[in-house]
Formats: structure tokens, sequence, C-alpha cells
């Protein structure tokens, strides 16, 4: 059989190494719209590709119907993956969040391994070669690129979703999947920083904290917490807590419901013990202005913006501060909050919400329910994954089944 894989992403290069170990008689090729493959995997975990996770269970992944994924995930898992990748030479480090690396901490690391297995198994790369037009034919297809047209008996689409569009993942899948009349649901971007209305983002720019993080409705309901790393940019706030708030904030931007951001700006503090510190300094440091009364307890940079937040005169001794003052000082440090108004788009996400309709895949084969002899992986169809590792374990466990599939004559 003659195979066609578009897309030499994660899941592309999976599906090929499992079809070509399943049945040694296939023709393989894998189209990339790029100079080579595994372009955006180089961009993973900042450059480290952070490949899987230690922990792994069905809610790290989301989709209109996340239970799609179950099969996949359980079928070849987080152990199967790291398991695949040392018998690469892949030797893995878990941080302490439990997401795993390649123990050199390079991205091209897992590249380079996927890449010397494809040559090994005679997989053949066509690259700089964007697929135009996929024509069923007698139980076949057309493949039409830029530059020629070719005949196979089976295609994988896994051209990506719309996050990183100057890896390759430019919506192109999306445009063919359609045209062979697959529901495609709305691309959000996913796992991406968040834009917001304060009017301190760029004397904040560069700041970065270790803190409680609140998602909120309009009247203050927590919808979604987080504790780490916020980096205060800008245009907004960044940090992997950030990234994990993305996915719910953007769905509520889409929808028009106002969510906003709240910072604590004394870690993981409750505001009854926020208030008993800054009592206390009123009373220790009653002879201090509230500005020099407030270093030591926050990062200096956000003493001003915060002091402007709440409207209080920067040399104000603090032991002169009347109760409303206090209030909103403490409300402040509590949560620091600001609305969220955008995100910094697909240029910047490291994955994409939306995708192909799961109802229109078979999740035992990831074979299209529309098209014969057609199957989808990746990015591309609707699900996707927590920061972590998830959305590369979705990459390698969804390649991994339509791989097996690929390889079966039917």
């Amino acid at each position: 059989m003659n195979i066609c894989i578009i897309g030499g992403g994660p899941a592309g290069m999976m599906a090929a190494i499992f079809a070509a170990k399943s049945n040694s008689k296939l023709n393989i090729d894998i189209f990339e719209s790029n100079e080579r493959l595994g372009k955006k995997i180089l961009a993973t975990g900042n450059g480290r590709c952070n490949f899987t996770n230690r922990n792994m269970d069905i809610e790290n992944f989301h989709g209109r119907d996340n239970s799609f994924a179950k099969f996949a995930i359980e079928t070849f898992d987080n152990l199967d993956v790291i398991e695949f990748f040392e018998n690469l030479g892949i030797y893995p480090y878990i941080d302490d969040r439990d997401r795993v690396y390649p123990n050199s901490l390079q991205a091209s690391s897992i590249l380079d391994v996927l890449r010397f297995e494809l040559k090994r198994l005679g997989i053949k790369e066509i690259t700089n070669n964007r697929v135009r037009k996929i024509i069923p034919k007698n139980k076949g297809f057309i493949i039409k690129t830029d530059n020629n047209s070719f005949k196979y008996d089976k295609v994988l689409l896994a051209g990506g979703g719309n996050a990183m569009p100057k890896s390759g993942s430019d919506g192109n899948a999306y445009r063919l999947a359609r045209e062979l009349g697959h529901k495609v649901f709305e691309p959000l971007p996913t796992i991406v920083q968040l834009n917001t209305d304060s009017p301190y983002s760029k004397s904040l720019d560069g700041v970065k904290i270790i803190s409680r993080l609140n998602l909120t409705d309009e009247s203050g309901n927590i919808i979604k917490t987080e504790f780490g790393d916020i980096l205060f940019t800008r245009y907004g706030l960044s940090g992997p807590t950030i990234l994990d708030l993305s996915r719910t904030a953007i769905e509520r931007l889409k929808e028009n419901r106002p969510s906003y951001l709240q910072v604590n700006l004394v870690g993981d503090l409750n505001r009854e013990e926020i208030e008993n510190i800054i009592y206390e300094r009123k009373e220790k440091l009653f002879y201090k202005s509230i500005r020099e009364a407030l270093i030591g307890l926050i990062n200096k940079r956000l003493i001003v913006p915060l002091l402007k937040y709440c409207n209080i005169e920067f040399e104000k001794e603090i032991s002169k501060l009347n109760s409303q003052e206090l209030k909103c000082l403490i409300d402040g440090l509590f949560a620091f909050k600001s609305k969220v108004t955008g995100s910094q788009g697909f240029g910047q996400a490291q994955s994409t919400n939306g995708g192909i309709s799961t109802k229109e895949i078979c999740d035992k084969t990831m074979e299209s329910k529309l098209v014969s002899n057609l199957y989808l992986a990746g990015e591309i169809i609707d699900i996707d994954g927590d920061c972590g590792g998830y959305n590369l374990q979705w990459a390698w466990s969804s390649g991994y089944i339509a791989g097996k599939s690929l390889a079966v004559n039917k």
C-alpha cells in the first residue's frame, strides 16, 4: 500500500513510524510545507520539549467530547511514550511538576531521534510541498500539491491546528478537512498569554512573582484558580498560571462573558493574614510612608502601581491611612484585579481549542466516518490538552492509533 501522511509534526511522525513498524511492505510519504519536519517540536517547552507528563488523566484533555481521547491515551499512555523515546536514546528528566523532558533539555534531541527513526524505516520526507487538494478516487486518493499530483491508497491528515502558524500550523489542514465534508469547530488559541485592561502593564513589564491567581466572573465568583509563576507584561499577564487559565478565559470572551484576573501580590496568603500584616506594620512602622512600609512585603516595582490602584498618596504615613484606604490596600494586595480583553493570539499560542468534530472520527482507529481510508490525528481534532506535556501526549497517542490502523490491509 502507498500511504500519504500530510503534516510532519509529532502526530504525523509517530503515525509514520508505527505504520512502518506494523507493516514493512508499506510505502510511506510524509508531506510537509516547511523546509524540514518537526519545526513546531523545537518550540515546545521553551525549547526544551516537555514531551509528556508523569500524571495523566482524561480530565487533562478538553473538547466538546473529551472522552474521545480516552482510548488513545490509555492504549499508548505516558509510560509507553517515555519507553518509546528511551528506546530511541532519550533519557527522561522529570521536574517537580511531573513534566517530562529529554535529559539534554533540548527539543532538538526529540526531533533528531524521530528523524533518525524515519530514515531507518525508509519513510520518505517530501518537504517544501504544500498539499492543496485531497481527491477521493477508486477507494484511494489523488493528492495535489504545489508541485505535482500523487496517488495513494490511504491518507492521514495530521497538519496541525492554527497555533504557531510560522511552524506550518496555519489552518490549511482545516480547509482540506472541510472540503472532504468534515465539520470544523471554530479554532481558538489556547495555552497563550492574556491581554488585560490594566493601566499599569507597561510599568510592570518584566515583574515576576510566585503567587495565587484567580479567574473570576464580573461578580467576583472564582471560575478557576492556579498557583505558580506569574509574569507581568506590557500587554497583560503571562506565565504557566496564565497559560493554564487561558482556555477558559478565551472561551468566555468569545461568548461575551466578562472575565477578570485577580493576582494575590503576597503569594498564597488569605485576606485575613494580609490584613494582620498590614495592621501590624501600621503599628510598628508608623513613622514610615506607605511606600516605604510595603518594602519587603511585595516586589518593589509593584508598590507604586498598587498605591495608584488604591488611589493612596505615596508619601502618606501608614499610620495615617483611613479605614477606606486600608481596606482598599488589603483588597489590592489580596486580589490585584484586571479585566481580560484578549490574548496574544495564534502567533504565541501553544495549542488550538476546536477543530474537527470527534463525532465524525472512530476513536479506535482514527479513521474518518465520512471518507473511507482517510485518517486524522493530533491537533487538527477537537481535542486539546492542559499545559504540561498533554498536547504532545495527545499527538503521540493519536498518531500511534492512526499509524497502527494505516498498516492494516482492508
